[in-house]
């Protein structure tokens, strides 16, 4: 019987797939040039979920052309980041559920806004959805130790040092993320400036904030008043509608950049198992 001859081949490099990783590298200069204003928090997770998809396919075409051994540095550089991916993936799930409770809790303060029951349930309202907004700081500052970016190689080749940067960008947006759900702004302002290590990320996270802080102007002028007239209403409903299309835009894009990470990890896998 003869016997199947497994080559030795590295990872998809700039040289054999250029187009690909053109489009890849393009994508990633756009997000890392965008400082992520709140109307576009959203759209960098579907950014990085679009690029992700692009890296999947990179590595299945790769998979199905070659049956791959890699050298033993690719091999020790796909090893290190097979354990990124799990704190990765840990970290985009935190963010999702953190997004789904606050969804869940602004929908019930919309609720009580369309009824109108009388202001003492409005204010109770209110009070429950900036206790969610100070959850989320308390989960930021638990899981504050875990939430950064490991150290790649860049000595592994193209696709290696890709990944290390898509991982880089996606732990920056889920604290983008969690710092635009949290308490306002100046309760948790020096959180903030721990998770948000770069400029960059310092810009994101301040620019999304405008959003919120919009909000909790409203509430806090509905909750010192001792009537909240229709004007008030309307500004804290109007901010709310807002605020819920980009937190739907953003579940939305964590729901498929999780599929595309996990499905990398797995080509990953099947990498090192051959």
């Amino acid at each position: 019987m003869a016997s199947c001859h497994v080559r030795s081949v590295s990872l998809p490099s700039q040289a054999s797939h250029p187009l690909a990783f053109s489009i890849i590298q393009q994508q990633l200069n756009k997000l890392k040039a965008n400082p992520g204003p709140g109307g576009f928090i959203g759209h960098n997770i579907i950014t990085l979920e679009s690029l992700s998809h692009c890296i999947d396919d990179l590595l299945l075409t790769q998979l199905s052309e070659h049956h791959i051994s890699p050298e033993p540095t690719t091999r020790f550089a796909v090893e290190n980041l097979l354990d990124a991916s799990i704190k990765l993936l840990d970290m985009c799930s935190l963010v999702r559920d953190v997004l789904s409770r606050m969804k869940q809790s602004m929908q019930d303060l919309e609720s009580s806004l369309r009824r109108r029951r009388s202001d003492s349930c409005l204010s109770s309202q209110v009070d429950s959805f900036l206790v969610c907004r100070k959850g989320n700081m308390k989960i930021m500052e638990k899981r504050r130790g875990t939430m950064s970016s490991e150290k790649g190689s860049n000595m592994a080749g193209d696709l290696v040092s890709l990944l290390w940067e898509v991982e880089e960008i996606c732990v920056a947006e889920f604290k983008t993320l969690l710092c635009f759900v949290s308490a306002p702004r100046k309760q948790h302002s020096s959180m903030v400036s721990k998770l948000m290590h770069s400029k960059k990320g310092v810009e994101r996270g301040e620019i999304s904030e405008t959003v919120v802080e919009k909000i909790d102007a409203e509430m806090y002028a509905i909750k010192s008043s001792k009537l909240a007239n229709a004007e008030q209403i309307h500004g804290l409903f109007r901010g709310l509608k807002g605020f819920g299309s980009r937190l739907e835009e953003a579940e939305v894009g964590l729901e498929g950049l999780f599929r595309r990470l996990l499905r990398i990890r797995v080509l990953l896998l099947n990498i090192l198992s051959n």
